[in-house]
């Protein structure tokens, strides 16, 4: 081998592994966190051209990442691609979830839980609401994708209630205000935070039923091909908690 083709080898391989070097930086720097598209206000907030500017996810994906020393990287999630995502690890975390929203939640690492979610039915202002049982008959509003209450499922299960889906929040809204639904699900804190964004529209006639349809933790779901060990995403979110940070969170919106 002569000098100058070992000198251009040299310098080849080197700049091969300064690149690699480098994405393995940007990596080992970045945290992939995933969010819902079906959600909707106050858990995803877009701009104009459908980017995740504010909202839930994003303040919480970004406090978490600062914990960690890393930059947030935010990717949507629809619901039906949520396992996809995770098991080939395009997302690493997904928060605000249970393991009950995925098929098969033993294939990732579950953080400890970090916040109480309370799912309500809504219902025009005049109804009265507070048993299962008056919701024989009645259409009512579902997120795309998502699991409800047990007796709640089988209502829909038995035909004793038709369960109609919608991707997103805005429509079910609309539906229920048109007199299309007899309720709709919903969790506190989004419906807070509709009640405050319209507080100041005399049309906004709807209100939370006595009906509660289910309380339960929140966790952030973990790919097993992140790098990220458990432990220090349960210590970031201990931080978190135990600085009032989550719950800032909520009451931003609320």
């Amino acid at each position: 081998m002569n000098c100058q083709l070992g000198r251009w080898l040299a310098g080849f391989f080197g700049v091969l592994m300064s690149t690699g070097s480098l994405a393995m930086e940007f990596h080992n720097n970045t945290l992939k966190v995933g969010y819902g598209t079906s959600g909707g206000e106050p858990y995803e907030i877009l701009n104009d051209r459908g980017e995740l500017i504010s909202g839930i996810n994003y303040d919480l994906g970004k406090k978490i990442a600062r914990e960690l020393g890393k930059t947030p990287l935010f990717y949507p999630m629809p619901v039906l691609r949520a396992d996809a995502m995770l098991s080939s690890g395009t997302v690493e975390i997904l928060c605000l979830y249970n393991p009950a929203f995925l098929a098969s939640p033993e294939e990732y690492y579950w953080s400890d839980p970090f916040f109480k979610q309370t799912e309500v039915f809504i219902v025009p202002s005049p109804v009265q609401l507070n048993s299962r049982d008056q919701l024989s008959g009645l259409s009512i509003g579902a997120h795309l994708g998502y699991h409800y209450h047990p007796e709640t499922m089988k209502l829909f299960s038995d035909a004793r209630a038709s369960r109609i889906d919608r991707e997103d929040s805005d429509t079910l809204y609309d539906l229920l205000s048109l007199g299309r639904l007899g309720a709709l699900i919903d969790t506190r804190v989004a419906f807070d935070y509709r009640m405050k964004k319209h507080k100041q529209q005399s049309q906004f006639v709807l209100k939370q039923s006595d009906l509660i349809d289910a309380e339960y933790d929140l966790y952030c779901a973990l790919s097993q091909k992140s790098l990220l060990p458990l432990d220090s995403l349960n210590q970031a979110l201990r931080k978190l908690v135990d600085a009032g940070e989550i719950a800032s969170v909520f009451d931003r919106y609320r």
